[in-house]
């Protein structure tokens, strides 16, 4: 019978957040007197001045989308804003240990100068075996070839060069009015509302324009002050309630404004699948 309420609760409180709308921030006037009224905890604070400062600028430019979520009665409950962004994967050559390294520059500088002599020296010195030998004497070859073609192109200085580039949006900003107040639900009020209003605008936006992943920064502030203690908890948040990963694998540009914060992912695709069957997972982690 105690499983029964909790199901029934659920369902209640997803309910619930579906009645809160998303509005983009410049859309509506009003909203320029509503976000003064807009708290951050103590550890958001420069997320709290992003949105009272800069947010409008940049939602008017069209830099940054800002969007606030609010009540049946108006009131701003959360806000959080998107932005295209992109991931890619480097060229081998970047992802080498320092003996690598040095090695496939040697083949570099014989290739250069067609020293086929030398090439073969370094296959029959047995630093490597003959397969490894292959795959540095191919990265070589591609480091050559993306050399020569960005002298060709006049774009060695002005683009950098990567073996794949991948489309992704960024989750740039995630804040909870702390001055908001609304009755306690099981399911937390930012868990809530990323299910049920964030992810449907992302999955909206993704059906018109092609992007494969979403991303973002945690300005996790978690003190480490001991070397075993590891553990963030805004991190461990993103993680468990929201499903995103640590980025492995692939490159994101990181700025300045986030440079203390831990970048994390997730594949479109799947937090489309993982939407539907978001409410199962948390009934899931309740009972046990």
């Amino acid at each position: 019978m105690q499983i029964g309420v909790i199901v029934i609760s659920l369902a209640e409180d997803r309910m619930f957040y579906q009645q809160y709308k998303c509005e983009i921030l410049t859309s509506n006037q009003i909203n320029k007197s509503l976000i003064n009224n807009f708290k951050a905890d103590d550890i958001g604070s420069s997320l709290e001045e992003y949105l009272k400062v800069d947010a409008w600028r940049e939602d008017s430019d069209g830099e940054t989308k800002v969007y606030l979520i609010k009540d049946i009665d108006n009131e701003v409950a959360f806000y959080f804003s998107l932005k295209c962004g992109l991931l890619y994967e480097p060229y081998d050559y970047f992802g080498l240990a320092s003996d690598e390294l040095d090695f496939v520059n040697m083949l570099i500088d014989a290739l250069k100068i067609k020293d086929q002599e030398a090439i073969n020296s370094y296959y029959e010195s047995g630093y490597y075996d003959a397969e490894k030998t292959d795959k540095l004497y191919k990265i070589a070859q591609e480091r050559i070839e993306v050399k020569n073609e960005g002298i060709e192109l006049g774009d060695d200085e002005s683009a950098l060069k990567v073996h794949k580039c991948y489309s992704a949006i960024e989750l740039r900003h995630f804040c909870k009015n702390v001055n908001y107040q609304t009755e306690k639900k099981k399911v937390p009020l930012g868990v809530g509302l990323f299910w049920e209003i964030i992810v449907p605008q992302i999955c909206k936006i993704t059906d018109l324009v092609g992007c494969k992943y979403l991303y973002l920064f945690a300005a996790d502030k978690t003190p480490t002050k001991e070397s075993q203690q590891k553990t963030r908890k805004l991190v461990q948040y993103y993680k468990n309630d929201l499903k995103f990963e640590d980025i492995q694998g692939l490159t994101v540009i990181k700025p300045t404004y986030d440079r203390s914060c831990w970048g994390m992912i997730q594949k479109i695709s799947d937090l489309k699948k993982k939407s539907r069957s978001y409410m199962g997972r948390i009934f899931r982690c309740l009972i046990q």
